[in-house]
């Protein structure tokens, strides 16, 4: 379902904090002021039809029904050159076309080839930088999350690895962060959208809710994990997303801010943020937002999706309607900045949830197809 407005309201930007309670709030200890790259595109076939979101004890998504048609191609392939030859890691897809992967010569001096990086089929795009894990068989079932436990901690997260995972191809990693309550659940279920090309990890807090300090603990939690998943998965390093849902996208904010560079893309579904200063550089991202949200205040989301305008060089006003799923003949409230420095957008997408219905929600379908389709477009 996607949701039109019909009218038109003007907030004051300021945060407010949520107190606890038993579904999903934002920690009351959000922490101080602290210090605060692409996706290969994907198109996703079909119709899908998501409802609610997986595991949260929060909120019931909204359900929908989303079709974005295209075709996705993606295969490593092994070159021998010289001596050895080079191991080619497959390339990331592009919207309605197929992947073009690249391949790297053998070395003579040293027996074998270094690991190629591949190609896109779109030129503006990165290539993909495979991390060290590449190579390395899955050790557990596809297509599921499976629990792990982080080396030398008691903290935990989960892992799903796409149907069809191929060590020798390099995914898009997305790192998730749940509610309040969502005890280590997905906040939504992303894996729907992305299907067989992004490997996904469901983040879990070491309390009912993430802490957003900007040298916080569960800043580090999120850097130990992307250092663990990057060693033992086949994982593009350029393209690292991180989106949460409430007390997961208050984590997302913090995130974006303190380690984009690393993280190439954000998206949040209902939350704000701490105050943060000295954010690290430009990041991409997209916002799902309720306009009656009673949990996490409208304004505070603008104060959040404000301060990477002006981080990102976009307009402040002036915008053009973003179709979130591809489908032209269904409506969409999203919006997309005018003059964000190339490869940095911004998308704001305003709903309204209907009487009687939750409206403090995870998004659905704007957080899985949405979220995908907009960096799978980087």
């Amino acid at each position: 379902m996607k949701y039109r407005l019909t009218c038109s309201v003007l907030f004051v930007a300021t945060v407010s904090s949520c107190s606890s309670d038993s579904t999903d709030t934002p920690s009351p200890t959000a922490g101080s002021a602290g210090t605060a790259n692409t996706a290969g595109a994907t198109s996703i076939a079909g119709s899908t039809s998501i409802a609610g979101s997986a595991g949260e004890t929060s909120s019931a998504g909204s359900a929908g029904s989303t079709s974005s048609a295209g075709s996705t191609s993606s295969a490593g392939s092994t070159s021998s050159a010289g001596s050895g030859g080079a191991t080619s890691f497959a390339g990331s897809t592009s919207n309605g076309g197929a992947t073009s992967n690249g391949g790297g010569g053998g070395s003579p001096a040293t027996g074998g080839g270094s690991a190629g990086t591949g190609s896109t089929s779109d030129p503006t795009k990165a290539p993909p930088k495979p991390s060290m894990g590449c190579g390395k068989p899955a050790d557990q079932a596809l297509a599921t999350y499976v629990q792990k436990t982080l080396a030398g901690t008691t903290r935990t997260y989960k892992t799903f690895l796409p149907t069809g995972y191929d060590p020798m191809r390099a995914y898009p990693l997305v790192l998730l962060g749940h509610g309040c309550g969502g005890n280590g659940n997905t906040p939504f279920p992303l894996e729907t959208a992305s299907k067989t090309d992004a490997i996904v990890i469901a983040m879990k807090s070491a309390a009912s809710c993430f802490e957003y300090s900007p040298t916080g603990p569960d800043v580090t939690y999120f850097d130990q994990v992307l250092a663990e998943v990057s060693a033992a998965r086949c994982v593009d390093t350029g393209r690292v997303f991180v989106a949460g849902f409430s007390s997961g996208s208050w984590l997302s904010n913090t995130l974006g801010c303190v380690r984009a560079g690393v993280i190439r893309g954000q998206g949040n579904a209902s939350g704000n943020e701490v105050t943060l200063n000295n954010c690290k550089g430009p990041i991409a991202a997209m916002f799902a937002h309720d306009l009656k949200d009673d949990t996490n205040s409208y304004a505070g989301g603008e104060v959040a999706r404000d301060r990477i305008l002006k981080q990102n060089g976009c307009s402040m006003t002036e915008t053009d309607p973003y179709d979130y799923d591809g489908d032209p003949t269904t409506p969409s409230t999203c919006m997309k900045y005018r003059n964000c420095m190339p490869g940095f957008p911004v998308v704001w997408c305003p709903t309204s949830a209907a009487a009687g219905k939750p409206t403090h929600n995870p998004q659905v379908p704007i957080s899985t197809v949405g979220f995908w389709r907009f960096w799978s477009s980087l």
